[in-house]
């Protein structure tokens, strides 16, 4: 966070695997944890951050503009990423690639930030044309048009329901009942964000065609009844 150095990173320039190189694990360096560039995007003007999935996309952006720019390195999103981010800013856009890897990629995110947001905090999902990532969008469409892309960016929710609802049909029993098992253990993970859990419960309630209520004691959230108090 201070701008010192504590490892060493880098990216194939051709197809060959792995595709990012990074020095072993140390006392001060654990990727499950670090973010590359944050030191930089901590000083950007615009409070938020753009969580990207590699350097390339960093760099490209930062030179388009975006100082707020940052990645993982090489290495799925997880909490503790999250949960760094979420110290400095109040609102994190997930931008990967277009393609099928990059939208699973999104999800795992997705997942990934579900324990670590809080309601007083925003989490959006930038879901780029298949043919795009960052870098390249920029590099052909240009900079307005990436700022295009965030504004147009799913909500945390809207992701949800969007990505629980894939290959399933909510018109049948089966589909409803398919795609709330699939939400439920990721609706349990918003412990810090009761608020939004219960906002977003009334919207799976509506394609479930049951009440929040209904839903929440479903998923074992329901409040047990005040005592009533004495006469």
């Amino acid at each position: 966070l201070r701008g010192n150095i504590i490892a060493f990173g880098g990216r194939v320039m051709d197809d060959s695997k792995p595709k990012y190189v990074n020095s072993p694990e140390t006392l001060v360096y654990h990727k499950s944890e670090t973010v590359f560039a944050l030191q930089i995007a901590k000083r950007s003007a615009v409070r938020r951050f753009v969580l990207c999935e590699g350097y390339m996309d960093v760099i490209q952006l930062s030179q388009a503009g975006f100082r707020e720019a940052v990645a993982a390195l090489g290495t799925s999103i997880t909490s503790d990423h999250v949960r760094k981010l979420l110290k400095t800013v109040d609102k994190i856009y997930f931008s990967f690639d277009g393609d099928s890897a990059g939208q699973h990629a999104l999800r795992r995110a997705m997942e990934a930030a579900l324990p670590a947001v809080g309601d007083a905090q925003e989490i959006r999902f930038v879901v780029l044309p298949p043919e795009h990532d960052p870098d390249s969008l920029i590099k052909a469409l240009g900079a307005t048009a990436y700022e295009d892309e965030l504004k147009k960016s799913l909500t945390l929710s809207q992701f949800f329901v969007k990505s629980v609802m894939e290959g399933k049909d909510p018109a049948t029993a089966e589909g409803r009942s398919q795609f709330l098992a699939e939400a439920k253990p990721l609706v349990l993970l918003m412990k810090n964000a009761p608020l939004l859990r219960g906002q977003l419960i009334g919207e799976l309630a509506m394609y479930a065609r049951m009440t929040p209520d209904e839903l929440a004691r479903a998923f074992g959230l329901a409040q047990a009844p005040l005592p009533a108090r004495p006469a």
